[in-house]
This record gives C-alpha cells, structure tokens and sequence, in this order.
C-alpha cells in the first residue's frame, strides 16, 4: 500500500513538473502603430514574460498574405537559470504595397511548434510601391491647397502620359471617392462632402503607385 502511495505521488509531483515546464514563454501583449502614412517600415513588439531561463531567443521573420502579416519569433532550448525574466521581441516589416487595413498575426514558436498567437492592427495608407528604386523618388503628387476645404487639384511629376486611376481614402483604408485621370494633365476633385479629418489621395498607374496625405477642413 505504502509502495502505491509512493508512487502516486511520484506520477502528481512528475506530472505538476511536466505542467510547469511546458509553460517556457507567454506575450502579455503586442505593439504596432495604428496606422503608417509616407513610411516604407514599421515595427511589430512582443511583450511578455520567459518562465523558464533555459529559453533562448532564436531567429524571426515576416510574411504578408492578403490582408494579413504574419510574424513569427521563434524560441530555442539554452543553458540558464530556471528562473522568469521579462520576454521582449521586435521585428522590423517593410510596409505592404496594398493599401488599407491590415490584420496583424504575431507567432512565438518553440521546438517547432506554434506555442502562443496574439492579433493586432494596422492601416496601411500610403508609400509607394510597384517601381524601381531610382522611379520611386522621381514620381510624386503635387496636391493643393492643403488643407482644402471644397477642392482639392492635383498633378503627378515624375510619371507623365499615362492614365491612372484617383483614389481617396481614409485612414482606416475606407475609399470615398475613385475616378479615372491621366498623369498628363492637372485634376480637380470635389471634396466638399467629405468629413472633416485626414485623407490620402492615391494615385495608381501602370508604372506604380503613389500616394500623398491631405488635411479636410
């Protein structure tokens, strides 16, 4: 009987142990910045606690798919202390070329497997994409006055001669108002009906996309 007990108790003690360990890190929490206008990066952090000092950081990376960045920290066995210390990740992600909102997935992965997942969000709402380099910086908006109030006039500099589509959009990546123009020439919009807040004009050609803020007053 006192054999059984014995062994009871071993099987709870190994089992509460086993339980314990298999808790090696947990995110409290994840920043990112709301919403991005006219930057080409921004950064995803991980907060949290490592429960156990025998976990290292390992490597990270990035993916974006549809609507959705996947970033993915990862987590290896290591000689240390069996002793909690804060947890804290980031990772640097190149802004989608697509505009509007976008879901944010982080992953901690531990011996490959997924350990945690924790969501935020982000609107993407201008940059430019789809070019070489050289043209990024060549092909802009000229848009006034700014802020507007019933009108605002735009041209593009750097990518003449070609048609385009105008698109306004807020800054949770809501369209408001699309038309088709030419790059050629200048363009007037009506934006008398408009809310006032912050918007972006965006510009998308068969050569790439550009973008420029403008304030509705």
């Amino acid at each position: 009987m006192k054999k059984i007990l014995l062994l009871l108790l071993f099987v709870a003690g190994f089992s509460r142990i086993s339980a314990a360990q298999s808790v090696v890190f947990a995110f409290d929490s994840i920043w990112a910045p709301p919403y991005i206008c006219q930057a080409s990066h921004f950064d995803v952090e991980v907060f949290g606690t490592v429960a156990d000092g025998s976990i290292q950081y390992g490597t990270q990376s990035f993916s974006v798919r549809n609507d959705t960045i996947l970033v993915q920290f990862y987590f290896v066995a290591g000689p240390g202390p069996a002793m909690p210390y804060p947890l804290y990740r980031k990772i640097n992600v190149p802004a989608p070329w697509t505009f509007g909102p976008y879901k944010i997935v982080a992953q901690g992965i531990y011996n490959g497997q997924v350990h945690q997942t924790i969501n935020s969000r982000i609107s993407i709402c201008s940059g430019v994409s789809g070019l070489p380099k050289t043209d990024k910086k060549a092909m802009k908006i000229k848009l006034y006055p700014n802020p507007a109030q019933d009108f605002i006039s735009f041209e593009a500099t750097g990518i003449t001669g070609s048609a385009a589509v105008a698109t306004i959009k807020d800054l949770t990546g809501k369209t408001c108002l699309t038309e088709k123009t030419e790059t050629s020439q200048k363009n007037r919009f009506s934006v008398a009906a408009l809310p006032a807040g912050i918007y972006v004009l965006q510009l998308q050609t068969e050569k790439g996309v550009v973008s420029q803020k403008f304030i509705k007053q």
